[in-house]
């Protein structure tokens, strides 16, 4: 009796006229190209200067004083002992500076399986844990910390906010979407002019920061019987402007949660951030197959010396 191997007819397979030898699995090509996801960009660093005097990376707070004048001159003679004397008042301010953590572990067997598909897995995660740092320092920048009794730029409550002038048309909106280019350069006019001089013209450029939204209507929006966008009209004839930025934080800052404008003088004796240390990463820690690294900053806000020099203008 002959036993029949029920695998012996692929020992010498036959193939027909449907059938191939190439695998499709073989006819796939697999990109060398890694695409990744877009996050939204973090500026708030291009509208606040760094920390003048570097910083203390160890430190828990960070102390700094005003000093004002105080004292006026009066008609008479040096020689006689009666001139008035002049004197300085300093006060000193604290703010308190908070450790930001992050970290990424990975596995050798992870590396050389990511390694095969052409990714660097390590050099991948450690580039999202300084994102998801960086992220978090700027919301700091911008929107302080609370409970931490942190600054932050957009929640300065002696930076002036007012909301712009309604326009003329149906329903005198205040938002620029209903607005002519002659209204939304008198609405930004008119803070410059007020920064120009609430500063008694120490400080005579300005970076004007606004939504996404309105920078791109102020970027395609034509002077009328021109080829000139508005934004370039801004830039080229408002000698007050430094600059114009887009700020996505700006769309929902504003009272109410309405969009507004922001601007102010970009100098570090005006305004600073505290970021005594930068994103850093620690040796890293081997436990059996895993390796953690793990990731830090510390932040302490931004810290506003001279807020007449900045206002907000939202309705816009």
């Amino acid at each position: 009796m002959r036993i029949v191997n029920p695998f012996e007819k692929f020992r010498h397979p036959h193939l027909d006229a449907n059938e191939g030898v190439v695998f499709s699995r073989q006819l796939q090509q697999v990109s060398a190209r890694v695409n990744r996801h877009v996050y939204p960009a973090l500026r708030a660093r291009m509208l606040i200067p760094s920390q003048p005097d570097g910083g203390d990376p160890i430190a828990t707070t960070y102390n700094y004083h005003d000093i004002n004048i105080n004292g006026l001159p009066a008609a008479g003679s040096a020689r006689t002992n009666t001139v008035p004397n002049v004197d300085v008042a300093m006060t000193e301010n604290e703010s308190r500076i908070r450790e930001i953590t992050s970290g990424y572990e990975f596995d050798k067997l992870s590396i050389q399986r990511a390694a095969r598909a052409g990714v660097a897995l390590s050099a991948e995660k450690a580039i999202a844990a300084r994102y998801i740092i960086e992220k978090e320092i700027n919301t700091v920048l911008l929107a302080g910390d609370t409970q931490k009794n942190i600054p932050g730029l957009l929640t300065n409550l002696s930076i002036d906010a007012d909301a712009v002038d309604p326009g003329a048309g149906l329903g005198t909106p205040t938002e620029w979407t209903g607005k002519t280019c002659l209204e939304i350069e008198a609405d930004v006019s008119k803070m410059l002019r007020y920064l120009f001089s609430a500063s008694n013209g120490t400080y005579s450029q300005f970076v004007l920061a606004l939504p996404p939204d309105q920078y791109g209507q102020l970027a395609t929006m034509r002077i009328p019987d021109t080829d000139i966008t508005l934004l370039r009209y801004l830039l080229d004839k408002i000698p007050l402007i430094e600059d114009i930025i887009w700020l996505a934080e700006l769309a929902t800052s504003g009272d109410s949660g309405k969009a507004e404008m922001l601007a102010g003088a970009r100098n570090q004796d005006v305004l600073h951030s505290i970021i005594p240390q930068e994103y850093t990463e620690e040796a890293p820690i081997v436990q059996g197959w895993t390796t953690q690294v793990q990731c830090s900053a510390r932040c302490g806000g931004t810290i506003v010396r001279q807020p007449f020099a900045w206002a907000r203008r939202y309705g816009i």
